[in-house]
């Protein structure tokens, strides 16, 4: 515990208090449906912050993911005042944070799932990109990773079932990291850190 805050929790939860997530990963990995103690369902935004390792995200309720622009501009500043509230060493950690904003329940434990297996969460998006043009079942469709494989295969779900990414395609994306951020800088720049931002609108 950092001051009166948990290194690891969930602000603004649908229960209107601060809840600890315990394990954090384990938890979300568990319950994709809940985002705190409580267990209530996401009807307004929340803010997922993990201090030791880093991750910070704006999680906003699917209904408002047309509005992802606006809000990938004030993503940074509303967990900047979040972060506020608390006590001075939470402020001095939160500088390093790794920013994110979701769209849903869902897209929070993905990026714990891609996070918890070391991998970079933009180049997971490009290998999305690349299934998107490989598979045109998958095209405008939104694809969740579920779960990593040892080998780096990529188990997505998507609205008509379940789909796996070859992890080579992971390996070799992250061999080319430096070539697909300059592709798609959006991606590796922004707190929207979703292939669907290119098809959202």
């Amino acid at each position: 515990m950092i001051g009166d805050m948990e290194a690891s929790a969930v602000f603004g939860c649908p229960c209107g208090r601060r809840s600890r997530l315990e394990s954090p990963h384990a938890a979300m990995l568990a319950r994709a449906s809940a985002a705190c103690a409580c267990g209530a369902p996401l009807a307004a935004p929340c803010a997922y912050v993990d201090l030791e390792r880093g991750h910070a995200v704006r999680v906003e309720p699917p209904s408002s993911v047309a509005s992802w622009r606006a809000l990938e501009q004030t993503c940074a500043e509303e967990l900047g005042r979040i972060l506020a509230h608390g006590s001075p060493h939470l402020d001095a950690r939160g500088r390093d944070l790794r920013l994110r904003l979701a769209f849903s329940l869902d897209e929070l434990r993905e990026k714990l799932v891609v996070w918890s297996h070391q991998l970079d969460d933009a180049v997971v998006e490009t290998v999305k990109i690349r299934a998107y043009t490989s598979h045109p079942s998958l095209s405008g469709t939104r694809i969740l990773v579920d779960s990593v494989g040892a080998d780096d295969t990529l188990t997505c779900r998507w609205p008509d079932g379940v789909v796996e990414l070859p992890g080579t395609w992971v390996r070799d994306a992250h061999r080319r990291r430096d070539s697909l951020s300059r592709r798609f800088p959006e991606l590796f720049a922004g707190t929207f850190v979703n292939a669907t931002r290119y098809f959202t609108a």
